[in-house]
C-alpha cells in the first residue's frame, strides 16, 4: 500500500471524515490528492495526519501494511496510565478501536472485572452482570493466565444469582477451590440462616466457633443474636451503627439489604415507625438499583 492508501484505509477504519483529518493542518484538496496518490505529504503535513489518526509516522514509511503494531505503540502509554489510575472505562474506550492481541484482551478482561466489582458494590446488579460476562469472554480469548479473572467473575455472577433467588450458596466454588474471603462470606450467610431458624443458645454456640474477621459481619450477627435473645434495644443500637457503616463503606449490596431488612423490622417492633419508614425508603432505593 502507498502512503495515501494507508492514510485513507486507516481514516475509514476509524470512521473519520476528511474534514476531521484536515482540521487545523491541511486542506481537504491536498488530503484528497495524497489519498489518491497524486501527491506526497510534506513532513509537517504527515505529522499532522498521524496525530489525527493516532499512529506513529513509521507506519506510513514502513513496507508492512498492518497498522496494528503502530497503533498499539502510540496508544499503550495512555492505556496503561488509565488502568493504573483506576479509570477502567477510559481504558476500555482507548482500546475499543484496536484489534485485540493477548495483552489487550487481558487488560480488557481486567478492566471489565474491575468495573463489574464497582457496580456490584453500588448494587447495580444488571450492569455488574454485564461487565462480569464481558470479563469472562475477554479472558477466554487470551493466552495469558486468566483463570483467576474468570473464577472471580463467575463467583460474582453466582452471588448475583443468589441475590435474585435469595438462596444460600455452597461452600465451594465451581472448581472446588476455596478462598478465605469467600468462605467468611459464605459462613456469614449460613449464620443468617441459623439465626432465623435456631434458638438462641444453639445459634450463639455455633457463632462462637466461627472467628469472623469482618467487623461488619460480627456486628450484624451480634444484632441477630440479640434479637434471638429478645434484646431488641441492643439489636437496634448495633443496627443503627451498621446503617452508618454501610453509608461510608463499599460493602456488598446483599449485606446492606440484610441490615436494612433487620433495621426496619426492629424499628417497627420498638414502635419507632418514622425510623422504620426511613429505612424502608433506603431499602427500596437500593432494591431499585438492582435493576440497573
Amino acid at each position: 500500500m502507498t502512503i495515501g492508501e494507508k492514510i485513507k484505509a486507516l481514516r475509514l477504519a476509524r470512521g473519520m471524515t476528511q474534514t476531521a483529518i484536515c482540521e487545523g493542518g491541511v486542506t481537504r484538496n491536498m488530503l484528497s490528492r495524497i489519498e489518491n496518490g497524486a501527491a506526497l505529504p510534506s513532513l509537517p503535513t504527515l505529522q499532522h495526519i498521524v496525530k489525527k489518526l493516532g499512529v506513529s509516522a513509521g507506519y506510513f514509511l514502513d513496507e508492512v501494511d498492518d497498522a496494528f503494531p503502530y497503533l498499539k505503540i502510540a496508544l499503550m502509554p495512555s492505556v496503561r496510565e488509565a488502568y493504573r489510575s483506576g479509570q477502567y472505562a477510559q481504558c476500555l474506550e482507548r482500546i475499543a478501536s484496536l484489534q485485540k492481541d493477548d495483552e489487550l484482551r487481558f487488560i480488557e478482561a481486567s478492566s471489565f472485572l474491575a468495573l463489574g466489582k464497582e457496580t456490584y458494590r453500588r448494587g447495580h446488579l444488571v450492569s455488574a452482570e454485564h461487565f462480569f460476562r464481558q470479563a469472562i469472554a475477554a479472558a477466554r480469548h487470551t493466552l495469558y493466565h486468566s483463570e483467576i479473572l474468570i473464577e472471580e467473575s463467575e463467583y460474582h455472577l453466582a452471588a448475583i444469582e443468589r441475590a435474585r433467588e435469595n438462596k444460600l450458596p455452597e461452600l465451594t466454588t465451581s472448581s472446588g477451590r476455596l478462598y478465605d474471603e469467600k468462605i467468611e462470606y459464605y459462613l456469614y450467610l449460613y449464620m443468617l440462616h441459623v439465626t432465623k431458624n435456631t434458638r438462641y443458645d444453639l445459634a450463639a454456640a455455633i457463632y462462637d466457633t466461627m472467628k469472623f474477621t469482618s467487623t461488619l459481619f460480627r456486628k450484624h450477627l451480634n444484632a441477630r443474636l440479640s434479637l434471638l435473645a429478645r434484646n431488641n434495644s441492643r439489636a437496634a443500637t448495633l443496627l443503627s451503627e451498621l446503617l452508618e457503616d454501610i453509608k461510608s463503606t463499599d460493602c456488598d449490596p446483599i449485606f446492606a439489604i440484610n441490615v436494612l431488612n433487620d433495621s426496619e423490622s426492629v424499628a417497627g417492633a420498638l414502635g419507632h415507625y418514622e425510623a422504620a419508614y426511613r429505612v424502608l425508603l433506603q431499602k427500596n432505593e437500593l432494591l431499585g438499583n438492582f435493576q440497573k
